[in-house]
């Protein structure tokens, strides 16, 4: 997903705890 994309550019590579952070967000926002 291009959202996913971007945040990965910005964050780098992401640990996992991150990763899940992520995805929460996502479901928050109705991704």
């Amino acid at each position: 997903a291009a959202k996913f994309e971007a945040w990965s550019k910005l964050k780098g590579t992401a640990p996992a705890a991150d990763m899940q952070q992520y995805i929460d967000l996502v479901k928050q926002l109705g991704g």
